[in-house]
């Protein structure tokens, strides 16, 4: 969530003769299909730069979040170009985070306190283990 703000990662050069060729090829096409659509295609590559260590405590995960989304609400720009989309308006960045976090928060599998997976059967509303 911090790249618009800060600047966006170094990526490898295979990466970044991609990524450039298809902001050409493309524009801004793919990102406005994300904004109408509300919504990432799944198996899009991560740059191996965005990734952070699975080693650190979720807790500071979380904090860092919460850091990083208040920051970007906070922020009035101006934004860094996206290495895929170029420029962006000052709306578009924001969006973009938020669509690109309810992406990754649709992968995860909700727990109780004992380890067990909890699912939602039709009708359940109250997230009852199954």
């Amino acid at each position: 969530m911090t790249f618009p703000l800060e600047g966006f990662p170094k990526t490898p050069w295979p990466i970044r003769t991609q990524l450039s060729v298809l902001k050409r090829v493309r524009g801004q096409s793919p990102l406005r299909k994300m904004l109408r659509s509300r919504t990432i295609p799944k198996g899009i590559p991560t740059s191996p730069g965005t990734i952070y260590s699975p080693n650190s405590e979720e807790s500071e995960k979380v904090a860092r979040l919460k850091r990083a989304i208040a920051k970007l609400q906070a922020s009035d720009g101006p934004y860094h170009a996206s290495p895929l989309f170029g420029d962006m308006s000052r709306e578009d960045p924001f969006q973009l985070q938020v669509i690109h976090a309810a992406h990754h928060l649709s992968f995860l599998i909700p727990m109780d306190s004992e380890g067990t997976y909890v699912t939602l059967r039709k009708g359940n509303r109250r997230g009852e283990s199954t």
